[in-house]
């Protein structure tokens, strides 16, 4: 009898543990991305995340958010993204996100965008473009964050 209250709540537990918010799976796309490239070698943690938004369309919805990750002691291998400490003065990465999630289909990802580039160290000074023209220097996710509607399709 205590044994199947205790697997009652386990179930119970894992059930709700396995509905993650739209904005925590678009994260784990992130990570999952970022830890895919051949080039990196350790393993990143979410440190934050900001700019989300989150719009309703028809065929279903499309999250766009920006996340901070930073480089943890862990060698990237399979098996070894968990329990890891930051490393002290460890890399850290920006990344952009737009992905469209179909509402019919139990919120299958019917398309992505993602990427990440190193975070500017606070005392290195940048500089603006000659010309003083903001649109030269835009990052190459700017279009989907900007335009969230002219990828609807993807």
């Amino acid at each position: 009898m205590k044994g199947l209250l205790v697997l009652g709540l386990g179930l119970v537990a894992l059930a709700a543990a396995s509905e993650l918010t739209l904005q925590e799976r678009v994260v784990d796309l992130v990570l999952e991305a970022f830890h895919n490239r051949k080039v990196v070698q350790w393993v990143y943690k979410k440190q934050a995340v900001e700019d989300v938004t989150e719009t309703e369309y028809p065929a279903g919805p499309f999250v766009q958010l920006r996340v901070r990750i930073q480089q943890t002691q862990c060698p990237n291998q399979p098996g070894s993204r968990q329990d890891c400490a930051l490393k002290r003065r460890g890399r850290k990465q920006i990344c952009l996100a737009c992905v469209k999630f179909d509402s019919r289909s139990g919120g299958k990802v019917l398309g992505s965008y993602t990427h990440c580039r190193m975070e500017k160290q606070q005392s290195e000074k940048v500089s603006a473009p000659a010309g003083g023209d903001r649109a030269q220097s835009r990052s190459p996710g700017s279009r989907c964050w900007e335009n969230p509607t002219r990828r609807q399709g993807a």
